[in-house]
């Protein structure tokens, strides 16, 4: 299984800023603990985008796991790609994920998972705190499951 986790709301008085959590960020950050807590026995591994809220957010839930967060550059924003590479880039990563074994935890941004979603044939947003799960053995997709369970 894989969860892609988009980073919980940000610190917004500089957006341009690589700033942390704001307080509600923090809260959602606590609903997702409970909702791994009680449907994720395990978690073998945890990557992070290396901006600081994605990386606080998965920390988060990584440490309740015992779980020390990588950076991933695959799971970075666009940041001045063209719409093209940023698309290729995040592709060829899915890519790689559908041979996986391991059970990740991923955490991104909202343009990540825009192309996430339109790869997979999937419909939804996935707001800020919010999930996406993929099961690559069956290609089976959970959209924003904090929102119908918890």
């Amino acid at each position: 299984m894989i969860y892609f986790l988009r980073h919980a709301h940000r610190d917004t008085e500089d957006p341009g800023a690589d700033n942390g959590l704001s307080e509600k960020g923090w809260e959602q950050c606590d609903d997702l603990v409970r909702y791994f807590r009680k449907h994720v026995p395990v978690l073998d591994q945890a990557r992070s985008s290396p901006k600081m809220r994605c990386m606080q957010t998965t920390e988060f839930v990584a440490k309740q796991y015992k779980l020390k967060v990588s950076e991933d550059w695959a799971l970075h924003e666009t940041a001045g790609d063209s719409d093209r590479d940023f698309r290729d880039r995040v592709i060829k990563f899915l890519e790689k994920l559908q041979s996986e074994k391991k059970t990740l935890l991923l955490g991104t941004h909202g343009d990540v998972l825009d192309v996430v979603l339109r790869w997979a044939g999937q419909k939804g947003e996935i707001k800020k705190g919010d999930l996406l799960i993929w099961d690559p053995s069956s290609n089976h997709w959970e959209v924003n499951p904090l929102r119908s369970r918890h």
